[in-house]
């Protein structure tokens, strides 16, 4: 199974690289757009020192405790902690610090500022860093924090023992929202903005939701984490809620019936694993927002998955999403998804 599943991430892995670019003349170049990428390159000048205030001034707000942690393991494996007194009330003025224009994103839209602070904790040389991420369009619009003095587990845990220490569920919930609103999100719990994608401690605590669009479920994610410590301290905030079009198609000509039967009608046709197709049964479907990734439709070999040179520039579509479940066989994920144009009944791709 072990092999499966190392087979697997490799196509995968493979197939990702693919996706995110070609080259035009040497120059990696974004599928969507068709466009060669902008290269990384240093901020400079007053554009720089703004930006390095903007992430100060953020940093201010989020961490205003100087009750910092190192963790560590005794000898006899039992979790402790280095205190790091006044840690963070000169950190991000003593910090070395660098200002780069990122465009790694899919879409021009997406291209960012990064101001990025390094910090030594003079504990066995180790280096701490903290990323701020601004949307490059001189609104200073912070979209993305990564403190990895927080983001990893701070604190130690007997491996496989994922029991918080020092802090529980119900308030960190309610912290997560305090967080979210500080960033401009004042209604992460509600379900008709947001659906829980998923909510887990793992060392520090993770919730990853999915903003909604014209009441529909849209690929826009707003991700948290935060450290098991005294004031769930923020590791990681993302919100992608600002990145979402105006102009979203709404027009809905096919039922949920009508997208069950064409969903099955196209599984039957290109769905790659034929031997399957007899035990395949439909599970769901809902309308969400999608870009079409062609998969199964425009294979690049036997996988199914599709050729990014042959995928357009691309656009949201509103989708019905229609689940199927495969037999159980071991290694491999048990869901197919079919997507097709909720407009028009074109089949856009899937995934299994």
């Amino acid at each position: 199974m072990q092999k499966k599943i190392i087979i697997v991430l490799i196509v995968f892995i493979s197939l990702v690289f693919r996706l995110l670019g070609s080259t035009l003349n040497g120059q990696e170049v974004n599928y969507l757009t068709g466009r060669p990428y902008r290269q990384e390159s240093e901020v400079t000048g007053p554009e720089r020192e703004r930006y390095i205030v903007l992430a100060r001034s953020w940093a201010s707000k989020l961490w205003t405790t100087n009750e910092a942690y190192k963790g560590y393991f005794k000898q006899d494996y039992r979790p402790a902690w280095i205190p790091l007194p006044g840690f963070w009330t000169n950190a991000f003025v003593k910090a070395r610090t660098w200002v780069t224009r990122n465009a790694t994103d899919r879409m021009d839209s997406q291209e960012r500022i990064e101001v990025e602070f390094r910090f030594d904790l003079s504990i066995k040389r180790q280096w701490e860093r903290c990323k701020f991420e601004f949307l490059d369009d001189k609104s200073g619009r912070l979209i993305a924090v990564r403190n990895y003095f927080y983001q990893d587990p701070n604190v130690p845990y007997t491996y496989g023992v994922w029991k918080p220490l020092r802090t529980d569920g119900v308030e960190a919930r309610r912290k997560a929202a305090e967080y979210a609103a500080m960033f401009g999100v004042s209604n992460l719990w509600d379900n008709t903005k947001f659906d829980l994608c998923s909510s887990s401690f793992d060392g520090v605590w993770i919730i990853n939701m999915q903003a909604r669009a014209n009441g529909y479920p849209a690929i826009f994610p707003v991700c948290i984490k935060m450290a098991d410590l005294p004031g769930y301290p923020l590791g990681e905030w993302y919100n992608s809620t600002c990145l979402i079009p105006t102009n979203l198609p709404t027009k809905v000509m096919l039922t949920a019936e009508d997208g069950r039967k064409k969903g099955t009608e196209y599984l039957n046709k290109y769905f790659p694993l034929k031997d399957l197709i007899p035990n395949i049964t439909f599970v769901t479907n809902r309308l969400e927002y999608r870009m079409p990734n062609y998969n199964y439709i425009r294979p690049a070999d036997v996988s199914g998955f599709s050729d990014p040179q042959t995928i357009p520039i691309g656009k949201y579509h509103l989708v019905w999403v229609n689940t199927f479940m495969k037999p159980k066989r071991e290694g491999y994920y048990p869901f197919i998804q079919i997507y097709l144009d909720a407009a028009t009944g074109e089949m856009l791709g899937g995934d299994d």
